[in-house]
């Protein structure tokens, strides 16, 4: 699961990044080398397997 966190410049909060399957919107997913076709994830959950993922950003 790739996760990035960020600070809000406002508030001071965190806030993290989730990326999460277009299938299913599970966040159990990894990263799958793709040299020529670029970024490969697989969903662990659905065994969705593409480049297109949703990212999500909450505060925690």
């Amino acid at each position: 699961m790739h996760t990035f966190f960020r600070y809000h410049w406002n508030i001071g909060c965190v806030k993290k990044r989730i990326l999460t399957c277009p299938q299913c919107g599970s966040s159990d997913l990894y990263y799958e080398a793709g040299l020529i076709t670029g970024y490969k994830y697989h969903c662990k959950r659905c065994q969705y397997v593409g480049s297109f993922v949703i990212e999500k950003e909450i505060e925690i």
